[in-house]
């Protein structure tokens, strides 16, 4: 953590900033937030994770038969839905969810093919 006074600027060296997006979140008058993401991956879009979670409730309803490559996709899936997009929209807040009324429902799916793939790993 670093403490930088209100308006100071920071430049993050060499190639970080092509490989990763920075934010930051407003707190109250006195405090914010920053925080340092990877720059999303090829499919990293709501499209290609919508797609991926129909694959993943139907294929599993369909074969109950696991395989390495499945159980290490599944919990792959399961991490970057968690960390990537859930906890991502649930960090910025009401007033964010608010203003953005779009993704109720995206996020709604994305926590029930979640919480679909939480019930795979326990039962592994």
């Amino acid at each position: 953590v670093v403490h930088g006074p209100s308006g100071s600027i920071y430049y993050l060296l060499d190639d970080f900033n092509h490989q990763h997006e920075h934010a930051v979140l407003t707190g109250t008058a006195q405090l914010r937030y920053s925080s340092t993401h990877r720059v999303s991956r090829k499919g990293g879009t709501w499209q290609a994770i919508r797609e991926k979670c129909r694959k993943v409730l139907n294929n599993d309803e369909q074969n109950q038969i696991l395989s390495v490559k499945k159980v290490r996709f599944q919990q792959q899936f399961w991490t970057e839905l968690e960390f990537e997009w859930i906890r991502q929209w649930y960090i910025q807040g009401q007033e964010h969810a608010r203003l953005h009324p779009y993704w109720h429902e995206p996020i709604k799916f994305m926590e029930k093919c979640w919480k679909k793939l939480s019930t795979v790993t326990e039962d592994i």
